[in-house]
């Protein structure tokens, strides 16, 4: 791994679109080069971690928990106050989320929360165009009575100007 933390290798792991689970930042801080070699068992586990996700269905291969279960028994578990492949600072009980979901799973709930955030905008759409048209009805009624109040007093009120106008759609004529 370097001096990189294992926040900086998660960030690069996303830009290039991999996945940032603890068994995938395993095989990324331990990939060699050609012809290099570990001499902390890191090549023989690597091959074992290899080994048994051949042996999976492309759908187990991506389920959270079943590379979860593959990590801890082949790298082992969290030491005390020592989460592996996370880093300085997180303890191993607050590190992973009780309800792990499957990579599909994640894919179908974004889906549904979309669906329905989409729902709610269609509905609010016509909600306010209700208001609006409500709004402009209430607007007009008044307008029309405060015309008729004016014209009442014997205050003159030319024909043309905006605040006349009935709700037949008419517009202003510009003088001029």
């Amino acid at each position: 791994m370097g001096k990189r933390s294992y926040a900086e290798i998660k960030e690069e792991m996303k830009a290039k679109n991999l996945p940032t689970d603890n068994l995938s930042v395993y095989i990324y801080t331990r990939k060699m080069d050609e012809g290099a070699s570990h001499n902390d068992g890191s090549a023989e586990k690597h091959e074992m971690i290899k080994r048994r996700l051949e042996d999976l269905s492309p759908e187990e291969r991506n389920d959270m928990e079943t590379r979860d279960q593959i990590f801890t028994e082949l790298v082992g578990e969290d030491g005390h106050g020592w989460a592996l492949c996370m880093g300085v600072g997180i303890a191993p009980r607050s590190k992973r989320s009780k309800t792990s979901l499957s990579s599909s799973q994640h894919n179908e709930e974004i889906a549904q929360v979309r669906q329905e955030a989409a729902e709610r905008e269609i509905r609010h759409q016509k909600e306010l165009a209700t208001m609006y048209t409500e709004m402009n009805e209430k607007l007009n009624k008044n307008t029309e009575f405060f015309i008729n109040i004016m014209r009442g007093a014997g205050i003159s009120i030319p024909d043309n100007t905006p605040w006349s106008l009935e709700q037949s759609g008419q517009e202003a004529v510009e003088e001029g």
